[in-house]
């Protein structure tokens, strides 16, 4: 007996195959036809593959209550934009907002890809926002033996 999904042999009467796990399916037991995965209908490299890298191997059964794991990155945002740069740390928590919005919906492959956009706003606010503090940080560090002798002139 042959596995249907694999093509490599099973033992008689194995009601799992041993290479793909996937259910061995003996043609007079089909009662239903088969319907792809959700997984299957993506390109296996598209960036739109939900919502974290599953082993497609194995169907992944959605109609379960399991809740896919998630993050908004909406708290990064926030500190992002008090503290290194307010307008791309503002539009980094409209993304984060968005994403919850459609998390809440139960749309979990729109609400990945805002997270994924957040996540991205994020680390380019950080690293334009760091690179902001260095300079002033210089600029102060330039500056300041002209304040010292102002400082001493006035005293």
């Amino acid at each position: 007996m042959f596995c249907s999904h694999c093509g490599k042999s099973v033992a008689e009467g194995a009601s799992f195959c041993f290479y793909c796990g996937k259910p061995v399916v003996v043609r007079a037991q089909v009662l239903r036809p088969v319907v792809p995965a959700r997984a299957e209908y993506y390109d296996a490299y598209s960036k739109y593959n939900y919502p974290y890298p599953y082993n497609y191997d194995y169907d992944y059964d959605y109609s379960c209550s399991e809740i896919p794991p998630f993050r908004s990155f909406l708290g990064l945002n926030i500190i992002l934009s008090i503290f290194f740069c307010l307008p791309i740390g503002l539009f980094g928590v409209f993304h984060s907002v968005k994403a919850l919005k459609f998390y809440r919906m139960a749309l979990y492959e729109f609400a990945w890809l805002q997270s994924q956009i957040a996540q991205t706003i994020f680390w380019v606010g950080l690293i334009i926002g760091s690179l902001n503090i260095l300079y002033q940080l210089g600029m102060i560090c330039q500056n300041f033996p002209v304040f010292l002798e102002f400082m001493q002139s006035t005293l």
